[in-house]
């Protein structure tokens, strides 16, 4: 990896070294809100090992949109297009999640270990792109609000901050909401209709059933 990917890109604050050599301990946050000191060291190396920096977060998703373009010997322009290209009905391609279909073209990866969050996105057309590195469990909500206001202050195209206006709907209307909905496999919605004739409650729990009442 470091010889493929860290030094070619110039990732020089990235390792899968584990443990974590001592010398770099004063440089690795403390995860804020875990009931240890410490960190976690996972034995899943691929998916869990990694340490880096927000920054080289930023070069390795460069790496990928220059090679999108045709201008690095990091990886061909045909390998980083179809990386790029979603390879299933799902929202991966290779290697990297995408954004919405039919949409400017958007490549990006979170990441969740214990006590630490973090997200990188990018988009190759604009040559553009952030990387949000947080040690907290819940630090994608913050992240959140980050990608937001970095879409806006840039004009990107999407994941701009969505705004929407109050609708009164008929109770009549809403009646026709009323069933079960299955998305993705793993979450399950009953939407029911109550004593008032608005929404009143919503809540998604992975892997069991949510309810909406009307």
């Amino acid at each position: 990896m470091h010889d493929l990917v860290f030094e070619p890109l110039g990732m020089t604050h990235s390792t899968f070294e584990a443990p974590l050599p001592k010398s770099l301990w004063p440089n690795a946050a403390q995860p804020y809100d875990e009931a240890h000191n410490g960190w976690y060291f996972y034995s899943a190396m691929a998916p869990a090992g990694l340490w880096t920096t927000p920054s080289d977060l930023c070069l390795f998703a460069i790496g990928i949109e220059k090679a999108y373009q045709g201008q690095s010997k990091f990886l061909s322009k045909e390998l980083a297009r179809e990386m790029l290209t979603y390879q299933s009905e799902e929202i991966y391609g290779l290697g990297v999640a995408l954004g919405k279909r039919g949409h400017e073209v958007r490549f990006w990866h979170s990441g969740a270990n214990g006590g630490y969050q973090s997200l990188f996105s990018a988009a190759p057309n604009l040559g553009e792109g952030f990387a949000v590195m947080t040690d907290g469990a819940g630090g994608l909500r913050l992240i959140g609000e980050l990608q937001r206001a970095v879409a806006e202050e840039y004009k990107w195209p999407d994941g701009r901050v969505e705004v929407h206006s109050l609708v009164h709907v008929d109770p009549a209307v809403l009646r026709t909401y009323t069933g079960t909905y299955l998305f993705n496999g793993l979450f399950r919605l009953e939407v029911t209709f109550g004593q008032r004739p608005t929404l009143s409650a919503i809540r998604a729990v992975w892997r069991h059933t949510s309810k909406v009442v009307f």
